[in-house]
């Protein structure tokens, strides 16, 4: 099947912001149609937030500007470099909030477990899907790990991956 060329428009659109897909090209898994981007030479990156967890219940701040390379963020992802039952336990049990661009993307109290890499899915199958602007916007938030018997002495790392179109080239 061959696909869909898309059909060209007048009006400036600030890229990856109002992508319309061809009818018939079904989009991805989270609503993001990679095969089509990469066919019209949209390039998609990661941004990393690191955030160290080192104690229960209590709220961890974090803040960071998204990537000025970076033209939207169009998924979320939440994983640890750290491997073992505990951690994805715990980062599952975790709640977390996440604005960007002073937009409510994540409530006070959304659970983690919605959000986290779990073993056996793909990324997409993980991947929070949302269409924010990046440039440079201010990316804040706060995660809180639930009281618990198995928490580590050393605490540990919750990574926070921002899926993201960067700018075209000029």
């Amino acid at each position: 099947m061959a696909t869909p060329t898309p059909q060209p428009t007048n009006a400036a659109q600030q890229p990856g912001a109002n992508i319309n897909f061809p009818i018939g090209d079904t989009p991805v898994n989270a609503g993001i149609n990679v095969r089509y981007l990469q066919l019209n030479k949209v390039r998609l990156k990661f941004q990393i937030i690191t955030v160290k967890v080192q104690s229960p219940g209590v709220r961890i701040p974090f803040e960071t500007q998204a990537q000025i390379t970076n033209d939207r963020i169009v998924g979320i992802v939440l994983t640890s470099n750290e491997t073992g039952d505990d951690i994805n336990k715990l980062i599952n049990e975790s709640t977390i909030q996440l604005t960007i661009d002073n937009e409510e993307i994540l409530p006070d109290g959304f659970d983690c477990s919605l959000i986290s890499a779990k073993s056996g899915n793909s990324f997409y199958e993980n991947v929070f899907p949302c269409n924010e602007r990046a440039d440079g916007s201010l990316i804040k938030g706060n995660i809180i790990a639930p009281n618990s018997a198995s928490f580590p002495t050393g605490g540990f790392t919750v990574k926070i991956y921002l899926y993201s179109v960067t700018k075209p080239k000029q």
